[in-house]
């Protein structure tokens, strides 16, 4: 006789199983699957609109801040303005230029007359006429012997229709900036 087994096979039931859930458990997944990437979406959605939010803001704060800074850069050239301007105060109330004018102007010929002067860090520059051109020879003479000069150059001497020379004299006064 041989044995009779009532009972399915456990493959069998195995197998009849995972059929079953087979189909739940991928339906299952897929919701797992579909609700962690729409958490995802929510969650950079989210944080995206709120820095959207935050750089309005900071926009709207850099607009607000915009003419207060304009009046920071006015007020750095106004500064930068007056130490210069105390710069130069400085440097006249050392007595530079009067004096130097007045020797300049001790040292002249009378037949010379200066038309213009420019001074520009110890450097002045005079522009001349002369009725004669022994007087133009006279005043280098006198600028080299006072030895307060340094590097006095004459530009070329110009003869003028109206009888005279026009020359410009460049110096540099010594120990002067």
């Amino acid at each position: 006789m041989q044995p009779i087994n009532l009972l399915p096979d456990l493959r069998i039931r195995r197998r009849e199983r995972l059929q079953q859930t087979l189909p739940r458990l991928l339906a299952m997944a897929a919701m797992i699957w579909l609700t962690t990437l729409a958490s995802l979406y929510g969650g950079a959605y989210w944080h995206q609109t709120r820095l959207q939010g935050r750089l309005r803001a900071t926009n709207a704060q850099i607009q607000a801040l915009e003419p207060m800074a304009q009046r920071v850069a006015e007020r750095q050239r106004l500064t930068q303005s007056i130490g210069e301007l105390r710069e130069l105060i400085a440097a006249n109330t050392q007595g530079l230029v009067v004096p130097m004018l007045d020797l300049v102007a001790s040292l002249l010929p009378a037949e010379i007359s200066v038309q213009q002067f420019a001074l520009d860090q110890g450097r002045l520059s005079l522009a001349c006429r002369s009725s004669e051109l022994v007087s133009v020879g006279q005043f280098y003479t006198n600028l080299r012997s006072t030895q307060q000069f340094d590097d006095i150059q004459f530009t070329t001497i110009h003869s003028l229709d109206r009888g005279g020379y026009a020359f410009t004299v460049t110096l540099t006064v010594r120990g002067g900036r």
